[in-house]
């Protein structure tokens, strides 16, 4: 398989990392409003939540992108290495997402025919324009 390191994008949405910082944004200002300090307790609290969580979402997004670890394409060569095929006929990938596998057999067995499919719902658009 060709090593050219294309982007086929990530599967942790930037939209989800901003929602996750604003949130923590919001829930630590709220820590500094006068009310009682149970109230501002669980605002801190829950900022932390969202901050931790904000940053297991950007590591995850740093380590499958091309620009960090590079992991989904590691996963994308193993699964293709492990390939046991002659190319001939048909194959479908189920859950595509951006297609990376499906177009990974395709440049490999050229006169097969390759089929990806998934459902993208509103949260993974990028995938949809992507393939088409």
């Amino acid at each position: 398989m060709n090593n050219e390191m294309l982007d086929y994008a990530n599967w942790v949405p930037k939209k989800m990392l901003i929602a996750f910082l604003m949130l923590t944004l919001l829930f630590g200002g709220l820590t500094f409003l006068p009310v009682h300090i149970i109230v501002r307790v669980v605002f801190g609290i829950l900022s932390v939540v969202f901050l931790l969580f904000f940053f297991y979402f950007y590591y995850s997004y740093h380590v499958f992108s091309v620009n960090g670890g590079a992991f989904q394409k590691t996963i994308l060569n193993l699964v293709m290495d492990k390939l046991v095929w002659d190319g001939q006929g048909n194959t479908l990938d189920i859950g595509t997402g951006a297609g990376a596998l499906a177009i990974g057999v395709a440049k490999k067995y050229s006169n097969a025919k390759v089929t990806g499919i998934d459902y993208w719902g509103k949260g993974w658009s990028y995938s949809q324009r992507m393939c088409e």
